[in-house]
């Protein structure tokens, strides 16, 4: 599938018609509800409410999404490079057949969160809450979740580490 790049001018514009739906309540902008076969680089998402988004086919680098919104989110065959969801509601999102590389979830909040045949390298969830969260298929060994929030997480058909082995709450099968 070929995707679209996005130019920074039309990042520029398709962030502020969502910004514009936002603080109108829907009277005037644009609400960002599929950011599919798009390749984005650079373009900061903070603090917007994009929940239930649908991004299939993607490739997001260099993007920071620092307290956005992203419940219920669905990623399908994304590709994230040296992005950061810090302090982000990512509750319910799922992920399927993606690809982290320099991703950060510190701070997040992954509550009930679905993440299955993903890849990740060099990813962090350093304090991050994923309470009933569901990991399947996915090779976890090189992942820092220190201070991370374990409780009724589930990590089904994983690699993991000695670390997450001996964490309070994961269940490992």
């Amino acid at each position: 599938m070929e995707r679209i790049k996005l130019e920074h001018e039309s990042i520029i514009h398709m962030l502020q018609k969502h910004k514009d739906f936002e603080h109108t309540d829907g009277d005037t902008g644009k609400r960002i509800i599929d950011l599919s076969g798009y390749e984005v680089d650079g373009a900061d998402f903070s603090y917007l409410n994009l929940s239930d988004v649908v991004v299939q086919n993607t490739i997001l680098s260099n993007c920071v999404f620092t307290g956005t919104q992203l419940n219920h989110a669905n990623f399908d065959n994304c590709i994230f490079e040296k992005t950061r969801f810090n302090q982000s509601d990512l509750s319910k999102a799922e992920f399927y057949g993606c690809s982290f590389s320099n991703v950060d979830f510190d701070g997040a909040n992954l509550t009930r969160t679905e993440i299955t045949e993903t890849s990740m390298e060099h990813t962090s969830f350093l304090q991050t809450t994923l309470i009933g969260a569901d990991f399947e298929d996915c090779d976890v060994t090189a992942i820092d979740f220190s201070s991370a929030e374990l409780r009724n997480t589930t990590f089904k058909q994983c690699k993991v580490s000695e670390f997450l082995c001996q964490s309070d709450g994961a269940i490992i099968t």
